[in-house]
């Protein structure tokens, strides 16, 4: 069970995902991003919109680009939404412990955190979990 300070990480995590992904990130390169890319875009859209600390909206940000920039059919999945509870473990890798949303966006999701190696740690401000939300585009 989460105390109840992990527990208010978590919500601000997720509000902070879905504060970037209401907030119209739309305006990232269509080209293939590095995790540098996203971090400095995360830091400009995070320094402007977010309630939450800066280190927490731009790993907010750098997860869910890690993960949505996978997406070899993002077409398919548009419009469609996925938040994801995930955690890091001692492997440093992540794992999935629940999912809500659209259930084929969801699946694909999972499949690609437990996966996906180019995922950063989270910082160290920051408890191993965190909830990310995905919406292709």
């Amino acid at each position: 069970m989460a105390s109840n300070g992990n527990r208010f990480a978590l919500i601000a995590m997720g509000t902070a995902g879905m504060l970037l992904l209401l907030a119209g990130c739309q305006s990232a390169p269509k080209e293939r991003s590095s995790l540098t890319d996203w971090q400095a875009q995360g830091k400009k859209i995070c320094a402007i919109r977010s309630s939450v600390t800066q280190d927490a909206c731009v790993y907010s940000y750098v997860m869910r680009e890690g993960i949505q920039s996978e997406f070899p059919e993002a077409a398919r999945y548009k419009g469609r939404q996925c938040t994801l509870e995930v955690a890091y473990g001692k492997n440093h890798r992540y794992s999935v412990l629940s999912t809500a949303g659209d259930e084929a966006l969801c699946l694909k999701a999972w499949s690609l955190v437990s996966s996906n190696d180019n995922l950063p740690p989270p910082p160290p401000t920051l408890s191993g979990h965190t909830i990310v939300t995905v919406a292709p585009r």
